[in-house]
């Protein structure tokens, strides 16, 4: 059919060349490939990739049909300027041709093949279109044979095979062909994930006919429940500390619960901050995490990760993130007081004092230079005790000093000790 066709093609050029009976020439010519345009628009509809008609080589049918379409326009054109046909306007009419051609074309590659089913797909069966592999350890690959069937007349290749996701592919089939009533079997497998939650691959199995190149599609879907050695809570792999004070130890918890490997534990464990250390228990299964500021830390955020190992093959590491807020046992605001040359007379600063979660008394609070009036205010803010600053007018000489604030740590008789923090005053002098 084929050769008939090239053959056909070969004798119509050489005709058109020759000039003779131009009139039934250009209407003959016009009237193939208007058919070889139709032919073209019923391989689109039907999902076909390529026409067929460049032997192995793949051109898809909408680039063919917008050749026809153009070759059939530049005839009716040429045929109206060699007098054939006078009533056609044929400038507006090639050019409208060429357009519509170009956006025909254009458009039909961008058509969605996906569900549209093809002579040759009906002709494609599989012996079962799913495959539930249960509980699989995690992060392990698992395969699973599908038997293709070719029930038509025609021997068909497979030409590809695409999937949903990344985690499920069909390797190796590229190339492999099935005879007419013939079959095979595709090797599809799936990568189970670490987490515990199903998963699935759908894999659609391209393939065209042999003898017309037409192409179909069928689609088979895997599943798995990945089931890991050992599960750790917390499960989200991330803790938040909080807030963390000096001197206040705060210990959390990383646990390892068994599940396909009944003997997985901890074997060591590392952090990437200083101030977060990793105690594991005698048995593996709990890891203590220990967080503790350092006396006169400032504020600060702890953004850290600990690194696990444990004596699982396939999991032998995990990780946990972990967050928290530095404070200080004790906050003052503002952390220095400072009154500018253009203030006239004495100021007032009011202090506000926050104790953190251990609980420490203010016991007292007063400056370097006795011409500082300080007071400690009764009732405390919402946000900690108050207090009021009185820095004096010294003029045009600047003056310094310190804010001195005492607090007794909660303890036993022999651990009870002091805290103190320093504010530092200054006032400049003032110009005349």
């Amino acid at each position: 059919m084929t050769w008939a066709v090239v053959v056909g093609e070969t004798v119509l050029a050489l005709w058109l060349i020759s000039g003779r009976c131009p009139r039934a020439a250009y209407a003959i010519a016009i009237a193939v490939f208007g058919a070889f345009a139709v032919i073209n628009v019923r391989f689109l509809i039907s999902g076909r990739t390529s026409c067929g008609c460049f032997g192995q080589v793949t051109v898809h049918p909408a680039y063919v049909l917008a050749f026809d379409l153009l070759l059939v326009f530049a005839l009716i054109w040429a045929g109206r300027s060699q007098g054939y046909w006078s009533t056609i306007s044929g400038g507006a009419f090639g050019v409208s041709g060429a357009v519509a051609a170009l956006l025909l074309s254009i458009g039909a590659t961008t058509l969605p093949t996906k569900g549209i089913t093809s002579r040759i797909s009906d002709a494609i069966v599989f012996d079962r279109y799913d495959h539930d592999f249960g509980d699989v350890t995690s992060l392990a690959k698992v395969t699973h044979e599908f038997r293709m069937s070719n029930t038509g007349a025609e021997p068909i290749e497979i030409i590809g095979a695409r999937s949903t996701c990344s985690c499920s592919t069909a390797d190796g089939i590229t190339g492999l062909s099935i005879p007419s009533g013939g079959s095979l079997l595709i090797p599809v497998t799936i990568r189970v994930a670490e987490d515990e939650s199903q998963q699935f691959g759908d894999v659609t199995i391209l393939f065209r006919s042999l003898v017309n190149q037409e192409v179909g599609s069928r689609t088979v879907r895997v599943l798995a429940s990945p089931k890991p050695d050992y599960r750790i809570a917390p499960r989200s792999r991330f803790l938040d500390l909080g807030r963390v004070e000096p001197n206040n130890n705060r210990t959390h918890l990383i646990e390892l619960e068994p599940l396909f490997e009944p003997q997985s534990r901890f074997l060591s464990g590392v952090t990437s901050d200083k101030r977060v250390a990793v105690n594991l228990s005698e048995d593996g299964r709990r890891a203590e995490v220990q967080v503790r500021a350092q006396d006169g830390e400032r504020s600060g955020d702890i953004a850290g990760i600990i690194s696990l190992t444990t004596n699982s093959a396939r999991q032998p590491k995990c990780t946990v993130y972990v967050q928290g807020e530095c404070r200080p046992a004790v906050e003052v605001l503002p952390r220095s007081i400072t009154i500018s040359s253009g203030l006239k007379g004495s100021q007032d600063c009011e202090l506000r004092v926050s104790t953190g979660t251990l609980g420490l008394i203010l016991k007292e609070a007063k400056a370097t230079d006795a011409r500082v009036s300080v007071k400690v205010l009764e009732s405390p803010s919402p946000d900690g005790q108050r207090i009021l600053v009185s820095i004096p007018d010294t003029g045009p000489t600047p003056f310094a000093a310190q804010l001195q604030i005492i607090f007794d740590v909660p303890g036993s008789q022999q651990d009870r000790r002091e805290e103190r923090v320093m504010v530092p005053i200054f006032r400049l002098g003032s110009s005349n």
